[in-house]
């Protein structure tokens, strides 16, 4: 037999019957919840972290228009930008996924492409080498230069004169 509604049974209305079911937090999903909270304290936290960085990247991919980033200097160059400003995370999610919009917030904008290109996250004494060769700027340029200050030969290689092509 099922319950009968709480107006049915002339007890006024609480509310919960307003408020929509995505919304509505039951005894179930409450419970379930702090189970895995006592198992893995730290789940919620990287599950938004995770969350976070996916905007990264996804942001990253539109303002330096490559669908080609590696994700493993995404989220070095993503958390060392974190790690340099406190209010990095909560500025990168809310840029939108279009060049225009993103554009709005220059200076979030500017780090991440900063970042990218440069293979640099941070500014100054918080500022940390993530990468040199993968660094944008370098693989721009990787079908004509090697990047500067790497020998590609013995030493003094370069004063020799050039072979003829052919």
């Amino acid at each position: 037999m099922r319950a009968k509604p709480p107006e049915a049974a002339g007890l006024p209305r609480t509310g919960h019957q307003d408020t929509p079911s995505s919304w509505r937090t039951t005894r179930r999903m409450l419970m379930i919840g702090s189970l895995f909270a006592a198992i893995d304290p730290s789940a919620a936290l990287r599950a938004a972290t995770a969350d976070t960085f996916g905007h990264f990247m996804r942001v990253s991919r539109v303002l330096t228009a490559r669908q080609d980033l590696d994700p493993e200097i995404g989220r070095r160059l993503y958390d060392a930008l974190c790690a340099s400003d406190a209010g990095f995370a909560g500025r990168a999610v809310a840029l939108p996924l279009d060049e225009a919009g993103a554009a709005a917030d220059r200076p979030t904008s500017k780090a991440i492409l900063d970042a990218w290109y440069l293979g640099v996250a941070g500014r100054g004494l918080q500022a940390v080498c993530i990468t040199y060769v993968a660094a944008l700027m370098n693989q721009t340029v990787a079908d004509v230069l090697n990047p500067p200050t790497y020998a590609y030969g013995r030493y003094g290689s370069w004063a020799d004169k050039p072979t003829a092509a052919g």
